[in-house]
């Protein structure tokens, strides 16, 4: 009994260190997910990245593309549902790709292989699993403020 109770303490133990890996520009994850939105008038774009362990990077982009600066990152739990939703929901079976004014693209990096629909143009009017999809991501991270420069 106790064989066991020590193989399971260990194994609970090293799967909160796996997840808990802390990645950096230099050293992304193979699995990533982009949500990029923006346009218009002034050309800005927003870009969200985030990582299987809910770490959150962000940049603007209008002439030139700001660096990626990290944020604070949503809940480890949430993010892996991100994903399994993405996948789940077959996102990139709607194969969008129809910029417009304003433009919204979501972008899934996997191992082996990279996917996006964009939208915006009059030509495409998105799915709702799409919207609500969409809709969920913003509302995760519209509210996550920069991490101090030094972490």
């Amino acid at each position: 009994m106790l064989r066991y109770v020590i193989l399971l303490t260990t194994a609970i133990l090293l799967s909160m260190c796996a997840s808990s890996k802390r990645y950096t520009l230099e050293e992304l994850p193979e699995k990533r997910l982009y949500f990029t939105f923006g346009g218009g008038f002034t050309g800005e774009y927003q870009e969200y990245m985030v990582f299987p362990n809910g770490q959150l990077f962000h940049r603007k982009r209008v002439i030139s593309e700001l660096p990626y600066r990290e944020y604070d990152p949503i809940d480890a739990k949430v993010a892996k549902d991100l994903f399994e939703t993405y996948e789940k929901q077959e996102i990139a079976k709607y194969g969008y790709d129809n910029p417009g004014n304003m433009t919204y693209t979501i972008m899934a990096i996997t191992e082996s292989d990279s996917t996006s629909i964009t939208w915006g143009g009059s030509e495409v009017k998105p799915d709702e699993t799409v919207k609500t999809y969409w809709r969920r991501v913003m509302q995760e991270v519209s509210d996550k403020k920069p991490l101090p420069a030094d972490k």
